[in-house]
């Protein structure tokens, strides 16, 4: 199952990659890829408010720097960390669920 989820570095959580359409799995391995990626999402609150905490330290920093040049590479190292948690957000509310045939389709939604 961990061969269908990549690790993003940039994210510090593994991704879904999945090789094939959603469609195309199983409900068995649907239901896997689920379980898994369920494990994966609720890292993604504690790895925000890690980067949060990084991102008010930087601020304070960047107030208290009187040199340009440190203070414009401190707002750049705010600007990326916040692409990272919005980035984690976006991540967050993917829902996937388990797709069947047309008469078991109730629960179809969104997709990985």
């Amino acid at each position: 199952m961990q061969t269908l989820f990549i690790e993003d570095k940039r994210l510090g959580i593994a991704l879904p990659k999945l090789n094939k359409s959603w469609e195309l799995y199983t409900i068995e391995e649907q239901g896997e890829i689920l379980a898994f990626w369920e494990k994966q999402r609720a890292k993604i609150p504690d790895r925000i408010k890690e980067l949060e905490k990084v991102v008010s330290r930087k601020t304070n920093d960047m107030l208290l720097e009187n040199d340009a040049n440190k203070m414009i590479d401190l707002n750049n190292e705010i600007v990326h960390l916040a692409s990272v948690i919005n980035d984690l957000n976006i991540w967050f509310r993917t829902e996937p669920v388990l797709t069947g045939n047309e008469k078991e389709d109730s629960l179809k939604r969104k997709h990985l």
